[in-house]
């Protein structure tokens, strides 16, 4: 008989998640699936990492928490006295201030926030290599977002420097020159938004 694995982004997920949900105050997972709508068995299915969400009830999730994804998924610190101050998430890079600053820095426009989701999500749709794990698109939801939110980083950490090397990684991996296209007006967008911003 084999043992049944898990996938390391979805068990490091139903870690976070449950850790999350009792510093948000909800004691049981019962108490939570209310608070999200959900049967409480499908909830807590999430929690014990044998299923995974829609990332339309990941962004409901992060919502109720009050946790950017990339904390949700663990790109950020999680230890408790790592949130005396805030965790990269949104707008900031995991290496120290993006392009548009953290904390009490400059604060990144919600437009460009969504500009760059929206450029990453397009990125990693179109099927190029991302990030610095070259994880393929498709594999699941959970390698998907995971991938989104580190093009992300990319593009908020160097709105200008993303424009070219995303490009050039997308072409380099033969995505049309159509999606290259769509692409390059997305990234585009960011760019002239960000140097409004700054």
């Amino acid at each position: 008989m084999t043992e049944k694995t898990t996938s390391p982004v979805r068990k490091r997920f139903a870690e976070q998640l449950k850790h999350f949900r009792k510093e948000a105050g909800f004691k049981r997972a019962r108490a939570f699936a209310q608070a999200l709508g959900i049967d409480e068995n499908r909830y807590t299915r999430y929690e014990r990492a044998e299923v995974e969400p829609s990332l339309t009830l990941i962004m409901q999730i992060c919502g109720k928490l009050d946790v950017s994804p990339n904390t949700l998924f663990g790109l950020g610190p999680t230890e408790p006295e790592a949130h005396a101050a805030p965790a990269p998430g949104f707008g900031d890079s995991a290496h120290g201030a993006g392009a548009f600053g953290s904390g009490d820095d400059l604060p990144v426009a919600s437009a460009v926030k969504a500009q760059a989701w929206q450029a990453a999500k397009r990125f990693v749709a179109s099927g190029a290599p991302t990030g610095k794990r070259g994880c393929a698109p498709g594999t699941t939801e959970f390698d998907d977002i995971a991938a989104i939110a580190e093009t992300y980083d990319r593009i908020i950490g160097d709105p200008f420097g993303a424009v070219s090397a995303l490009l050039a990684e997308a072409k380099a991996s033969g995505v049309a020159d159509n999606e290259r296209a769509v692409l390059a007006r997305l990234l585009a967008d960011v760019a002239e938004s960000a140097s409004r911003t700054a």
